[in-house]
């Protein structure tokens, strides 16, 4: 019983791994679609995880046009995710 569960568990973890690498292919197809402004949006405030004023300072753009840029970014990928893989 104990090698029949250990077996399911690796086959399960081999699926997620899977799924895991699929969705990271589909981000990086996706990304590689946004124009390089919101590429760089994205990567520096969601990626990267830096605050709103320090993603303005280093893109030389005032804070409302990162938070507005953002918001269009992120709806952008989300569109692009949302396509049929074959069509990417």
């Amino acid at each position: 019983v104990r090698a029949s569960r250990e077996r399911e568990d690796s086959h399960l973890d081999a699926e997620d791994v899977t799924s895991r690498l699929e969705s990271r292919a589909a981000l990086l197809v996706a990304m590689r679609q946004l124009s390089p402004f919101r590429r760089r949006l994205i990567e520096l405030a969601d990626l990267d995880g830096k605050p709103y004023l320090e993603v303005a300072r280093i893109l030389r753009v005032p804070e409302g046009t990162v938070k507005s840029g953002l918001h269009r970014a992120r709806a952008a990928l989300t569109r692009l995710l949302r396509k049929p893989l074959i069509s990417r």
